[in-house]
């Protein structure tokens, strides 16, 4: 009995053994493999992971060695450092990566490659195929680049194969490998790869010393498809250059593929007309065939298309016919004159459909009509200030005019003063203003002007002639009387006796005036008061007198509004740090229509310097009141 069980527990370990060995064979069937067989990385790129994965996911924790089985031109420590050599893969993981760094040694240099290789274990064995990985090391200081001879390129698509050359720029080290890709052009009709063109070669080899340099380029094969197509494109774009080559900015190509089939197109881009209460102005658009002559009668259906189609009026044709052995038809197009519509339009005249040609419609051209009805207008009153002996009266347009408009003026001086300007002045086609020089004398004149057109083309008729009036004065001391303080940023209620406020600098009285707050603390700058003309008057001067015997004031300046929130800078005043300096005066000498109802003072800064306090003792306002 004692054998009989030896012998039974000798089975049972073979039997173990056996299983065992069965479940290692199933283990052995795992392989290991790199992501990619060959990878380029240029030698300033750093730090790079390179992917190695099993066959399946691991049944257990897995150690891959990984050994650099040869070196072409390399060495470790100088070009590289393999700084994972031992790659562990967790249990249910499929892939691990190691780390290779590259060293850049700053010199120009041939390209330099190694192979990593994986070793096979009692579990895992290297993949036949993919168990090696030949890394490139690319030198990034070379000289030398690889660009598109052009941006653009333009092919007929029965022009069978097109070669696109690069330029080859600098000194390479040995073969040139060039990789070419595509990708669709933003916009417009699209070239699809496989379908309507097939590049030839994806990769490109050129040696410079062996190889003919006009030979260096990329070879694209077009198909034909024997139907009506707009224009496609597509872009060729240099993905990746070998041995060293840097890409420039032009690595990209747009190509055309220009249909062969029939084609209509308009004779014109773009086309202006004006609106003609006569009718005239037809546009006579030609529709030509881009290539050879309609082998029959072609029915052309049109339409006119964009933001202003449904509001503008055309006499025109909806369908014209180009004859069997002509290349070209003309359509007549005529804009309907409408008083109701003010403003230029823009439209595009559309080719709808071709009878029997699906696929030809499209091509546009665009339409420009200018408005008729254009208005003059003159800009009511303008000035000039006492010693200024000239100034330029602007006359403007509501419409740019499309013709040159003549406008006759004539006019009469008031008070007895005379002006003097030219008869006409001319607005050039295009411009939508003019300035009239006009010469004055002192005190006050007034110009009364028309305005008539030649020729009339492009402003309407009935709206001519046009009178109008330029006041031209010089300015004189404005009443005071009704004025008052409409705001103030502080004053001396406090401190300086009956005087102090801001409705001083308006009593007619040099011995009182404002003062800044300074009584129980002083108000910081800047300060401001801003006074209500009550009317809205054209300001060409200010006089201001300071508070007597005190160089506090430094610098005022002013502005005009009309409704207290927007703002004319007009001028300034500075007072000098000398007390018997008591009265300045600005006078207007450069702008023009300085209007405005409110007058505001502002002082930014003091020649006080500790304290900022400021003293006006009264302003005066030079100019006229508008009529």
């Amino acid at each position: 009995m004692r054998y009989i069980q030896l012998i039974v527990m000798a089975g049972i370990l073979i039997f173990s053994g056996a299983c065992g060995d069965a479940g290692m064979t199933g283990d052995e069937q795992l392989t290991v493999s790199f992501q990619e067989k060959e990878i380029h990385l240029y030698e300033n790129s750093g730090i790079n992971r390179i992917e190695v994965e099993l066959s399946a996911s691991a049944p257990y924790d897995r150690t891959i060695t990984v050994v650099v089985r040869t070196e072409e031109n390399i060495r470790e420590g100088k070009d590289y450092l393999l700084k994972t050599r031992e790659i562990r893969i967790a249990k249910g993981e499929k892939s691990g990566e190691l780390e290779l760094e590259l060293l850049d040694d700053k010199e120009v240099n041939a390209d330099r490659s190694l192979v990593l290789s994986v070793l096979s274990s009692s579990s895992v064995s290297a993949d036949p195929a993919k168990g090696e990985c030949l890394i490139r090391l690319l030198d990034d200081e070379s000289n030398s680049s690889v660009e598109f001879a052009a941006g653009v390129l333009s092919a007929r698509e029965n022009d069978g194969t097109v070669f696109i050359p690069f330029l080859l720029q600098g000194t390479s080290n040995g073969e040139v490998i060039v990789s070419v890709g595509v990708k669709p052009l933003a916009g417009g009709e699209a070239a699809v790869e496989a379908t309507h063109f097939v590049i030839v070669e994806k990769e490109i080899v050129f040696n410079p010393e062996t190889d003919d340099p006009s030979a260096f380029g990329a070879s694209i094969a077009l198909t034909d498809d024997t139907v009506v197509n707009p224009d496609r494109s597509f872009i060729i774009e240099i993905t990746r250059v070998y041995n060293a080559v840097r890409i420039t900015e032009r690595s990209t190509c747009i190509v055309t593929i220009v249909d062969n089939e029939l084609s209509l197109t308009w004779g014109f881009v773009s086309v202006e007309a004006e609106e003609d209460p006569k009718g005239g102005n037809t546009l006579r658009l030609p529709i030509r065939l881009q290539r050879g002559v309609a082998l029959e009668d072609l029915a052309i259906a049109l339409e006119f298309v964009g933001e202003d189609a449904g509001e503008i009026a055309f006499v025109a044709e909806t369908e014209v016919v180009l004859p069997v052995g002509e290349d070209s038809v003309v359509v007549a197009v005529t804009p309907v004159y409408d008083p109701a519509i003010t403003g230029d339009r823009k439209v595009q005249i559309r080719i709808k459909s071709v009878e029997g040609y699906p696929g030809s419609e499209g091509s546009t051209g665009d339409i420009t009509v200018y408005d008729y009805d254009t208005d003059v207008t003159a800009i009511p009153a303008y000035y000039a200030g006492s010693n200024l002996s000239s100034i330029d009266v602007s006359i403007l347009l509501s419409n740019p005019v499309r013709h040159n408009v003549e406008i006759a003026l004539s006019g009469v001086s008031g008070g007895g003063e005379s002006l003097e300007f030219p008869a006409s002045v001319m607005i050039p086609a295009g411009e939508t203003a003019l300035k009239v020089p006009v010469n004055i004398y002192p005190g006050y004149a007034g110009l009364d002007f028309t305005l008539s057109a030649s020729p009339v083309s492009g402003v309407t008729q009935a709206h001519l002639p046009l009178a109008g009036s330029v006041y031209v004065r010089t300015g004189e001391q404005l009443d005071r009387s009704a004025w008052s303080i409409n705001s103030f940023s502080s004053e001396a209620s406090s401190g300086e006796g009956a005087t102090g406020r801001a409705k001083d600098i308006l009593d007619g009285n040099a011995g009182t005036y404002w003062h800044s707050k300074w009584s129980g603390g002083y108000a910081p700058l800047p300060h401001e008061i801003v006074v209500d003309m009550q009317e809205r008057a054209n300001v060409t001067g200010i006089k201001l007198q300071r508070r007597l015997s005190n160089n506090n004031t430094k610098a005022i300046l002013f502005s005009v509004s009309d409704d207290l929130q927007t703002w004319i800078p007009s001028g300034s005043i500075a007072f000098t740090n000398v007390a018997s300096e008591n009265i300045k005066e600005w006078e207007n000498t450069t702008q023009y229509n300085l209007v405005g109802r409110y007058l505001k003072l502002y002082m930014p800064d003091s020649h006080a310097t500790t304290s900022g306090v400021t003293s006006i003792a009264e302003v005066y306002v030079n100019g006229f009141l508008l009529p």
